[in-house]
């Protein structure tokens, strides 16, 4: 599973660069061929493709980045209506 490293809110120098983040730490083809055959990829989006992740690996066969992410919000969905609407009931009791 792939983390997102947050651009917008890094205001130090975390990193020297974005290109060597991504050589040393980036998702690409060559670590993909290295896994087990059965490797599932995951990153809980947005991606930031060439940094934390190589568009080949992104959209290869043993990505499954756009379904978790589908599934994601589906299963937040409910959570940002029903919540509220319960939290109301209570501080009105």
């Amino acid at each position: 599973m792939m983390l997102r490293i947050q651009q917008e809110r890094m205001t130090g120098a975390f990193i020297p660069s974005l290109r060597e983040y991504f050589n040393t730490f980036g998702m690409t083809t060559e670590r993909v061929a290295r896994a087990k055959p059965d490797v599932i990829i995951m990153h809980p989006g947005p991606m930031n493709r060439g940094v934390e992740i190589a568009s080949d690996v992104a959209d290869g066969p043993y990505s499954v980045i756009l379904e978790q992410v589908a599934n994601a919000w589906r299963s937040a969905w409910p959570c940002c209506i029903c919540w509220p609407v319960e939290r109301m009931t209570e501080l009105r009791s």
